[in-house]
């Protein structure tokens, strides 16, 4: 799998945290800390097979490829 920061994204994504943040830090604190977040982001075999199983639920109940 290929992180943002591969592909030279790496000041992409901050400024949408950052306006997230100024806007509604509980959300900002909510989106960071979640559950499905800390788990995507498991190192190695276990986030890997996370991240896959939740894709393949969400082909499912939405219907994309």
């Amino acid at each position: 799998m290929v992180g943002v920061g591969a592909l030279g994204g790496e000041g992409l994504v901050e400024p949408h945290h950052a306006a997230l943040r100024e806007q509604d830090p509980w959300l900002d604190r909510k989106v960071r800390r979640g559950g499905a977040v800390q788990l995507s982001n498991l190192p190695g075999r276990v986030g890997r097979g996370v991240s896959v199983a939740t894709y393949r639920v969400a082909q499912r109940v939405v219907g994309f490829s």
